[in-house]
């Protein structure tokens, strides 16, 4: 994923269609990412006494967490072009919005009360850090 996003940014300069294609890839990552995070997530990471007292169930998550995959890809990949409105924005809910629906059986344990007060301090300073970035990107 780090190699295709130092790969876009360095080809970044050449060309409009270049810088396309590279940043295209860039988020083709980024949308693998979010599905191999949410399949391990589904399959093996989060025991199924968790998924039973969460609102949705593993298979349910899955599903939409491709659809939410395929369509924060296509809306980002819109962005890069020339005519495209609040791509800042949109560029900032491509990350958000999949990290935070596919951390979700992560965050259901980490704020239960299964989780120790160490782990939910980490993933609440965790949190915190990703929205000033957000909020930076998108001013």
């Amino acid at each position: 994923m780090f190699f295709t996003s130092a790969f876009a940014h360095l080809l970044n300069c050449i060309s409009f269609r270049i810088r396309h294609v590279c940043f295209s890839c860039d988020y083709s990552a980024i949308l693998y990412y979010t599905l191999s995070a949410a399949m391990l997530h589904s399959s093996c990471v989060i025991p199924a006494t968790i998924w039973d007292n969460l609102i949705i169930g593993p298979e349910v998550y899955l599903f939409t967490a491709i659809a939410i995959g395929f369509s924060t890809l296509w809306m980002i990949c819109q962005t890069r072009l020339p005519n495209a409105k609040l791509k800042y924005l949109y560029r900032t809910l491509s990350f958000a919005v999949p990290f935070f629906f596919c951390n979700y059986p992560v965050v259901a344990y980490v704020l239960g009360s299964e989780s120790t007060y160490y782990s939910r301090t980490c993933f609440k300073v965790h949190i915190l850090s990703l929205l000033i970035g957000a909020t930076f990107n998108i001013s």
